[in-house]
Order: structure tokens, then C-alpha cells, then sequence
């Protein structure tokens, strides 16, 4: 399954909505990649230190080799660190198909996280995306209701995505804005998740991974080890021993 993170604005949580998706299906027991479509330098391998060389432009030239160049991200997926901004047209076309359907092979999920423009790259992902989210950052208020709604209609009748295959997740919203947010842009897309405002999320926060589950029709995966009753048990058996 190919996922694709969007947004008509900057700083909206789409690599934050990306790479807890990609927790969503670790947690579900799924092996799952996070591959690097804003090519703004830096963002994936500061998030997860790595460094440089290889990512998503040598996995594009080279697809067979993407198990080598895909680095562990320490939380239960891979990521694949992207590019310069003047690589982007390298990667679109069908060097980026092949890399996607490789990686669709080799993973239960794949995730890419877009630019926050319509570049060649972002159009043939979303184009080729089973699913496409599209992060709407409620601290923007009406002004981010109206460029939502404008890049919506624009991305649709492009064909960029599609009805039935595309929706929006609700970031940072207060409740006030809440059926504001509903009733303008439901009419072109539906809503999938509300994601909470939280004063400290961690790199693919498992909070987050856990409310976007739903969307991805997964359930976390329980194993006797990690059930609540397991924990409880441990803590009044070490409590015994001291």
C-alpha cells in the first residue's frame, strides 16, 4: 500500500503525520517505509541522524539496491532520507514509479512525505497513491480553510488525487474552528482524523500513530509481553523481590 502526505501549506505536520503512520503499522505488526519527497535538505536525517549520501535520488536510479540505502529508523520502520531541492526533477517520472512499486514489493506500507507545493515528484506519487492525506494545520484558521479548499479543487480536477482514495486530517484545530473546518471543506474531501495538539510530541509519536490506526483499517498488534496486565504483573513481582 502507497500513502502520500500533502498539504497546500508549509509547517503543517505532514512529516510529523508521515512517519506516525509508518509507527501506525509497526504497531500493527507491518513492515513499513518513510520515503523523503520534500526535498528541503536535512529534515529526515536530522530527525534520525544519518548521514549523508545515498536516499531516495540513488534508490530512484538504482530501485534494486533500495534494501541497502533504506536505514532503520530505531521505531520499528525504515526511512528513506531525501534530496537538494534541484534533484526533485531527477527523482519525478519513472525513476520515482519504479522506486514506489519496488518498495510496495519489499513493505506492507510505504509513506512518502511531500513538498508543500505541487512538484513533479509530489503530483506522481499522489497519481500513483492508494491513499492520499491532505494535513490541514488548524492554527492557519480561515486563511488555511481557503488555500485548503482552493488546492483541493485545483488538485482534483487536475487529477492530481482523487475522490474515494484522498482525505483530510485535521491538525492542531481548535474546537471552536472545528465545524468551520467540517462543513467548508468536507464538500471536497472527507475527513479520515483529528489529531491532538500535544506540547511535546516525540519523532512518530506512538499518541499520534495510534489515532491514525483507523485510517490505515489496522489494529495494534498485542502480544503478552506488552498487555496492561503483563506490565501491572512485572511491577508487583518486582516490588515482591525488593
Amino acid at each position: 500500500m502507497l500513502a502520500v502526505v500533502m498539504s497546500p501549506v508549509g509547517k503543517a505536520g505532514k512529516t510529523m503525520t508521515a512517519l506516525a503512520l509508518c509507527r501506525a503499522a509497526a504497531l500493527a505488526g507491518k513492515r513499513s517505509l518513510a520515503v523523503e519527497l520534500d526535498f528541503s535538505p536535512g529534515s529526515f536525517r536530522a530527525l534520525f541522524d544519518m548521514e549523508k549520501g545515498g536516499g531516495v535520488v540513488a534508490a530512484a536510479r538504482s530501485p534494486a539496491a533500495l534494501s541497502s540505502l533504506a536505514s532503520p529508523s530505531g521505531l520499528g520502520f525504515d526511512v528513506l532520507p531525501g534530496g537538494f531541492p534541484e534533484e526533485d526533477e531527477m527523482v519525478a517520472g519513472q525513476p520515482l514509479l519504479n522506486l514506489l512499486a519496488g518498495a510496495c514489493g519489499e513493505y506492507d506500507l510505504v509513506v512518502a512525505d511531500t513538498a508543500g507545493k505541487l512538484s513533479p515528484s509530489s503530483v506522481d506519487a499522489a497519481r500513483r497513491a492508494d491513499l492520499v492525506l491532505v494535513v490541514v494545520p488548524g492554527d492557519r484558521g480561515e486563511e488555511g480553510i481557503r488555500r485548503t479548499y482552493i488546492w483541493a479543487d485545483y488538485a482534483l480536477v487536475r487529477e492530481v488525487i482523487f475522490p474515494g482514495r484522498s482525505a483530510l486530517v485535521l491538525n492542531r484545530v481548535p474546537r471552536k474552528l472545528m465545524w468551520l473546518f467540517r462543513e467548508t471543506l468536507g464538500s471536497r474531501l472527507p475527513l479520515a482524523a483529528v489529531l491532538p495538539e500535544l506540547k511535546a510530541p516525540a519523532v512518530a509519536d506512538g499518541r499520534l500513530a495510534r489515532k491514525l490506526m483507523p485510517v490505515l483499517g489496522l489494529k495494534e498488534l498485542r502480544t503478552p509481553g506488552n498487555s496492561v496486565f503483563s506490565v501491572l504483573r512485572k511491577r508487583w513481582f518486582a516490588r515482591g523481590l525488593a
